[in-house]
């Protein structure tokens, strides 16, 4: 079985939460001290999908490379 760890820098996953997921952000950073509350209302979507797939190559390329060390 592989594991897969990412590894990102908070400003970098941030910007790419917010440039491509900005309605789950808004609610997750809006509610971040109370994340139980809202935790129902976050779209049942993957990491995968929701940034990885669509972050810029080289980006994801780094954070592959750090991932598997």
């Amino acid at each position: 079985m592989e594991q897969w760890n990412f590894i990102y820098k908070l400003y970098k996953i941030s910007a790419n939460f917010n440039t491509l997921q900005a309605d789950m952000w808004k609610l997750l950073s809006e509610n971040k001290n109370d994340l139980k509350a809202v935790y129902s209302l976050v779209p049942k979507v993957s990491i995968d999908y929701a940034i990885l797939e669509k972050t810029e190559p080289f980006t994801l390329f780094q954070s592959i490379l750090i991932g598997m060390i």
